[in-house]
């Protein structure tokens, strides 16, 4: 069998300007967050999505719980969420008492299904919290008119497709709040970290205050108090300079980055066009976001065994979520209904996905070839 060096599932990109970036930040005596580094981020952000005002965090994890503080979510409260997504949108609910309230998802794109949403609604609601899969907008608009009839705010975890363009401009976001992730797997990343959109001003001072452990230390750095006080509830949530310098330098470069993802799944499905024959489909609409690059198998057991062929070879092909609500904890903490999920179960058993990252493309076609053929051979 010719080998062809181990293929990962994903690498890092890192800029030019990286080091350069990192030697200012460690040079400087600012390094904890909120800093130089921080401040021009946040405010590349704010350009890009006006109307918002952009909190740095740790993680996307770190932003949803930033956002439940704000909500001043409680025991009692309910949070409508896909039962598809990453366990931090329901950890975010449950640390606070609330419960998550699963919804299936569209069996064609992953994302939130807007009419079953509707059949969760109830005067406990505070709350819908989803994820754009793959950075696949299917639902946002009927979201947006679910959250204006029923008075219900919308937390847009946008964690997979940060800096959207249709036709060279950015698409607005739908949620009053908006969620962001820089982990090392995205196509922005700085290692981890993660950013918070609040839209509401009303909201603004809070989001400070939360942010800064519960203090009015941004009143102190402004000079309008002589020494800083505990004033609420809070936590910490600040970036470090060091990885504000990392995610600055991606942002420089986020044109680039994007369109050399964007070539890499254009090839990938230039090449499995013929996958159909098989009962194989690509999933559509990724190349929007040029997060990830993904297929759907016939069954569970394709799908496995195409995994263990790849991985085999070197090639990092991996699926990823598994349903929520049958999982332990969600059958512990939500309302969980059987009948009511079934594309998120099927879902979660089918999806595959290939590597996707700067640098992988002149191994695209390896990878290609070699999914054809095992595929194949498993169904001739």
């Amino acid at each position: 069998m010719i080998t062809r060096g181990k293929i990962p599932f994903s690498v890092p990109f890192v800029p030019d300007e990286s080091l350069d970036y990192i030697s200012k930040a460690l040079e400087s005596i600012f390094q904890q967050g909120d800093g130089a580094f921080s401040r021009t981020v946040e405010e590349k952000i704010e350009f890009m999505y006006p109307g918002y005002k952009a909190f740095l965090t740790p993680s996307c994890t770190a932003s949803l719980e930033f956002t439940m503080m704000l909500l001043r979510l409680k025991a009692g409260d309910e949070v409508i969420v896909p039962s598809f997504t990453f366990t931090s949108v329901v950890t975010a609910i449950t640390k606070f008492g609330a419960t998550p309230v699963f919804a299936d998802i569209d069996k064609y794109s992953g994302c939130i299904d807007a009419n079953d949403i509707l059949r969760k609604i109830t005067p406990r609601t505070r709350a819908i919290s989803w994820v754009n899969y793959a950075g696949i907008d299917s639902s946002s608009n009927d979201l947006k008119v679910i959250g204006n009839n029923y008075g219900i705010p919308l937390i847009e975890d946008a964690a997979h497709n940060f800096g959207i363009f249709t036709k060279n401009q950015l698409d607005g976001p739908t949620g009053e709040f908006v969620t962001f992730s820089f982990h090392a797997t995205k196509n922005i990343q700085c290692g981890e970290g993660g950013a918070l959109l609040v839209k509401n001003p009303e909201l603004i001072e809070n989001a400070f205050v939360i942010r800064d452990k519960g203090t009015n230390k941004r009143n102190f750095n402004e000079g309008r108090v002589s020494k800083y006080s505990w004033v609420g509830k809070g936590s910490s949530y600040l970036l470090a300079e060091i990885n504000s310098s990392l995610l600055l330098a991606q942002l420089n470069n986020f044109r680039k980055i994007q369109k050399e993802r964007s070539m890499l799944i254009h090839k990938y499905r230039s090449l499995l066009l013929n996958i159909g024959e098989f009962g194989w489909s690509i999933l559509e609409g990724t190349e929007r976001a040029a997060h990830m690059f993904a297929l759907i198998a016939p069954s569970n057991q394709h799908r496995e065994k195409t995994i263990e062929y790849l991985n085999s070879l070197g090639i990092g092909a991996v699926s990823h979520y598994e349903d929520l609500a049958t999982s332990p904890a969600g059958i512990k903490y939500s309302k969980y209904r059987n009948d009511k999920i079934v594309n998120s179960v099927d879902f979660s058993r089918r999806i595959l996905r290939l590597p996707l990252y700067i640098g992988l493309s002149d191994k695209v076609e390896f990878i290609s070839q070699e999914l054809q053929y095992h595929i194949a051979k498993k169904l001739i």
